[in-house]
């Protein structure tokens, strides 16, 4: 029986390592044929100042740092996930899983406040800038 669940348990990670490690090429079957814009691609330098591109290019760094924040979050959950399936009758192993599990949740609930934190601020500062 032990050996039934050692050969479950690793497959099991290794499908999921193999999902995730084709994650990316289902993202990128959705991206739609390049565009039939004629003239060479914009090279044109960053201007940052005026108040929207510099707020453009603030909230794009912002997106970036959150959407990261949001994925190390996630991959926490399922690390905790597995460290809890595979703790068995190991209690510390559990209760540190657990504990994992909660910091993760906590770390994404704070970087969604945070996002709307900053877009509620945006929006009072600079009321629909970028939507002219």
């Amino acid at each position: 029986m032990n050996k039934l669940f050692s050969a479950f348990r690793t497959t099991t990670l290794v499908l999921t390592v193999g999902l995730l490690a084709l994650s990316p090429l289902a993202a990128l079957a959705q991206v739609g044929p390049p565009s039939t814009v004629p003239g060479p691609p914009s090279t044109a330098p960053i201007n940052l100042k005026t108040p929207t591109s510099l707020l453009q290019t603030i909230q794009n760094l912002l997106g970036w740092a959150f959407a990261f924040a949001v994925v190390i979050g996630t991959a926490m959950i399922v690390a905790a996930g597995i460290i809890y399936i595979t703790a068995g009758a190991n209690s510390e192993r559990v209760k540190s899983a657990v504990t994992m599990m909660i910091y993760a949740v906590i770390g994404i609930a704070i970087t969604g406040f945070a996002w709307s934190i900053v877009n509620v601020a945006q929006n009072l500062i600079f009321p629909n800038p970028l939507n002219q």
